[in-house]
């Protein structure tokens, strides 16, 4: 099932939006379809991975999480992809800002997403996901 994502484009490496160092606040925004991570994570991974350059083939190691809103938290996650089966590591915590997802590349780059609750109405999760991928 393919995730309900919306990202930031790729800024300019010398252009605005960005905290300071060079990198948006947020890159975006995703919106699962349930709270259960074993049934939403795998299809975002395999999504973010697939973003950018066909010859870029980024491998996500490690997703940290906030862990409200989620069902169950798990320490890994078995993505099935296209080239391999393999784990990624999962993170929970209580004191990430609301919403928070950070999915962290195997050669350190990352993605920080604003993560919706499921039970997002439509047209607030249309307006949010636009607000986070600008």
């Amino acid at each position: 099932m393919t995730p309900r994502l919306a990202m930031r484009p790729r800024a300019p490496a010398d252009g605005g939006g960005n905290d300071g160092a060079g990198r948006a606040v947020l890159d975006g925004g995703w919106w699962p379809r349930s709270a259960n991570p074993a049934l939403e994570l795998p299809g975002l991974v395999l999504a973010l991975q697939a973003r950018g350059p066909a010859d870029d083939h980024r491998l996500i190691v490690h997703i940290m999480l906030e862990a409200a809103g989620w069902d169950v938290h798990p320490r890994r996650l078995r993505v099935d992809g296209p080239d391999d089966i393999r784990e990624v590591q999962l993170s929970w915590f209580d004191h990430l800002p609301a919403g928070r997802l950070t999915a962290i590349y195997a050669d350190g780059r990352h993605v920080d997403l604003f993560t919706l609750p499921a039970s997002t109405p439509y047209a607030e999760a249309q307006d949010a996901l636009g607000t986070a991928a600008r």
